[in-house]
């Protein structure tokens, strides 16, 4: 996190944000669990409509809706296509290769 916000604001030290971090963390840790519970439900829904904006976001913008209005998502769909290869297993080694790119994303 701290490298992401150093490209906002170079000049913001590190241990400002962390510091922030754990200031934060152990205040909420002192309230009663009936606080802490109800803090941490609200963080929860945050991070829930948050991945489903993202995942909307992504979609609209790969598919077109974007300044640009280029379908990012499908450029290469036509030329040279999804499935390249000249023989059957050329073509499973790259499904499979595009598996294992998935997994490690």
């Amino acid at each position: 996190m701290n490298v992401l916000v150093s490209y906002w604001t170079p000049s913001l030290h590190p241990a400002i944000l962390i510091s922030a971090g754990i200031v934060s963390y152990a205040a909420m840790q002192l309230y009663s669990v009936r606080v802490f519970g109800e803090i941490e439900f609200w963080l929860s829904i945050t991070k829930v409509f948050l991945m489903i904006g993202l995942t909307l976001y992504t979609l609209v913008s790969m598919l077109g809706g974007n300044p640009l209005k280029d379908r990012f998502g499908f450029r290469f769909w036509r030329s040279p296509g999804p499935f390249v290869g000249e023989t059957p297993a050329l073509r499973m080694k790259g499904v499979f290769d595009a598996l294992i790119w998935c997994c490690f994303a």
